[in-house]
């Protein structure tokens, strides 16, 4: 299945969705030149083929965490699952995931999670402590990548913002816009009210306000209101995700290159520039000299023509420190097993003990 699945008019609506999350029906009419009851329609169909879905995105700064973690390996060709088997198993044998983001795939696996601070992330990671790779036999390929980013040096480039993507595969012209820069350090203090709302609103993300209250025993009126205080002040990020399975894209890739540091500011952040340039990314960071994409690709050859060659090139000038770490996924081979899922990172953060 691909974008020419749809047809025009979904693809200016599902566009919409992506690049302004929080409009109603109404508003998004308006932004297309549409009929907002054709609008409506358009999103109903679209919700029930389940080609997107909502998420809240929490601050993490504002919130409180203090590192961002970055993980990412190969399998070994010998621990690589059989048919049916759970590839989660087999790359991450401490059990269950608590990031949120990690992608596992018959030849390696993907996790990304925010912590309080560094005994936290490193509690995490203790299963890969056993070799470089997380394995005791090893593994092929690149070692291991446990990358642990200070929040205070965190810069995000993008933030789970799929609009970018979409334009290209829909060729629709326009500037794109990305998600609203997160608060840069604490806020005051949320009450046990605004704490519970918060993980309702991130646990629940579709449902109303009616429905999260009725769930967590408080009223409307104060879903409501903390809704607006925590969208207001960007302690929440609404998002809608497209299914980029169901769009025609084959395969994601993870760049993590490192800048030279003995190059100067101006040149470091040329390169920085260049680097995300190239990858066609839905998340991207930078960290220092630290440089994190995550790229969408229809076809795998796209990642050789598209990307890799300015990689080499800025490599080759002597702008990057080593060759860049990638590691692609193809996506009908691969399990999510958390796609943007904050709400363990959501109860953690604020000490909540709720069953889901």
């Amino acid at each position: 299945m691909s974008a020419d699945m749809l047809s025009p008019g979904e693809k200016a609506t599902l566009h919409a969705m992506v690049r302004f999350p929080s409009y109603n029906d109404r508003e998004l009419a308006r932004a297309i030149r549409a009929k907002q009851s054709t609008v409506t329609a358009t999103r109903a169909r679209l919700f029930e083929r389940g080609r997107f879905s909502r998420v809240n995105i929490p601050s993490f700064r504002a919130l409180g965490a203090g590192v961002l973690s970055i993980c990412h390996d190969g399998v070994p060709s010998a621990q690589t699952p059989g048919p049916g088997a759970n590839p989660r198993q087999a790359s991450c044998p401490d059990g269950e995931c608590d990031s949120f983001y990690a992608l596992a795939a018959p030849s390696g696996w993907l996790e990304m999670g925010a912590f309080r601070d560094y005994s936290e992330a490193q509690r995490r990671g203790e299963w890969l402590r056993n070799g470089p790779a997380g394995h005791s036999s090893g593994a092929a390929g690149p070692p291991c990548i446990r990358s642990r980013f200070p929040m205070e040096m965190v810069r995000f480039h993008n933030l789970f913002d799929f609009s970018p993507l979409l334009a290209r595969l829909f060729s629709i012209r326009g500037k794109a816009v990305g998600p609203r820069p997160l608060p840069d350090g604490p806020a005051r203090r949320l009450s046990a009210v605004e704490r519970l709302v918060l993980y309702g609103l991130v646990r629940w993300p579709c449902d109303p306000d009616r429905a999260v209250a009725g769930a967590l025993g408080v009223s409307r009126q104060a879903v409501a209101r903390v809704r607006r205080l925590l969208v207001g002040d960007g302690r929440l990020v609404p998002a809608v995700i497209p299914d980029c399975g169901k769009l025609g894209v084959e395969l994601l890739a993870l760049f993590h290159c490192r800048l030279d540091i003995r190059r100067p500011p101006e040149e470091q952040e040329g390169a920085r520039e260049q680097v995300l340039g190239a990858v066609p990314h839905i998340f991207a960071m930078s960290a220092g000299p630290e440089v994190v994409a995550l790229g969408a690709y229809e076809r795998l050859a796209d990642i050789e023509k598209g990307t890799m060659g300015t990689l080499r090139r800025l490599g080759d000038l002597g702008l990057l420190e080593g060759a860049p770490a990638v590691r692609t996924f193809l996506l009908e081979d691969s399990t999510f097993m958390r796609n943007l899922d904050f709400v363990p990172f959501v109860k953690s953060i604020l000490g909540l003990s709720i069953a889901d």
